[in-house]
């Protein structure tokens, strides 16, 4: 199933592309004519503690050029059939500045799904509770918002021909960030969130670089943002020696 023949990296590569380009094509779409185009960079770690085979410590932090800087915890119960769920705490500095506060209690549902020996397809859920600190003419007032908003996240991995050193991947994923209810009445799409990245795998460690474009819309009456991020993101397993397996966690992102 959905076999390679011939020189493996550049038929690889020439059969992704159209897929990737689909996926950008149709997120430009809902880009509207009164849009910023920004440039910035993002980057991360993600971490599992693994207590056992079936319980893990979550730990990651990200900080997106002046955009924001986040540091989540959380606890995850891992299935034998490879699916997980994790709930926990993040605490964000968002903008203007990176000065505005937000407490974010968050949970996930993550389906991994192994379409053949080369192909991987992961499908995560999360639900974050946002507590913001309010704004008033774009700048920080009194008083806090609540926001619940639902995601839903998609990614596609291929395994390339492996290196000595480790196993390369190729990966497109896209996210879609819905606020589904709001003090501030910000209710509808709130980001969407297309990648395309090339990693390499090692025994406990992935290592991803990429591109990403986060489009962000500017509610009623504003400009749109299109942020074009360059990415480097670090995952990580770490065992404790316990019988847990060295499983990597989800590779789809923050």
């Amino acid at each position: 199933m959905l076999r390679l023949f011939g020189l493996p990296w550049l038929r690889t590569i020439s059969h992704t592309i159209p897929t990737c380009l689909a996926v950008f094509l149709l997120g430009g779409q809902v880009v509207r004519a009164e849009t910023v185009n920004e440039g910035s960079f993002w980057v991360g770690y993600m971490s599992s503690l693994w207590l056992d085979p079936r319980w893990a410590l979550w730990f990651d932090t990200h900080y997106n050029l002046d955009s924001f800087w986040v540091i989540r915890g959380g606890l995850t119960r891992a299935f034998e059939s490879g699916a997980s769920v994790t709930g926990g705490y993040a605490y964000l500095l968002t903008n203007p500045h990176l000065q505005r506060q937000e407490h974010r209690p968050w949970a996930q549902a993550v389906i991994p799904l192994r379409l053949s020996d080369n192909w991987r397809f992961s499908q995560r859920v999360r639900t974050d509770f946002r507590v913001q600190q309010s704004l008033e003419s774009g700048r920080i007032a009194s008083g806090w918002d609540f926001t619940f908003r639902a995601r839903f996240q998609s990614t596609l991995t291929y395994r390339l021909p492996p290196l000595r050193f480790g196993q390369p991947i190729l990966q497109i994923g896209d996210e879609v960030l819905l606020d589904l209810g709001s003090t501030s009445e910000s209710v509808g799409l709130d980001q969407n969130r297309a990648s395309l990245m090339l990693g390499i795998e090692f025994d406990n460690l992935t290592v991803r670089v990429g591109y990403m474009n986060r489009f962000i819309p500017g509610g009623s009456g504003l400009v749109d943002t299109l942020e074009h991020a360059a990415v480097l993101w670090f995952t990580h397993s770490i065992d404790l020696g316990m019988g847990a397996g060295k499983q990597v966690p989800e590779s789809g992102g923050p």
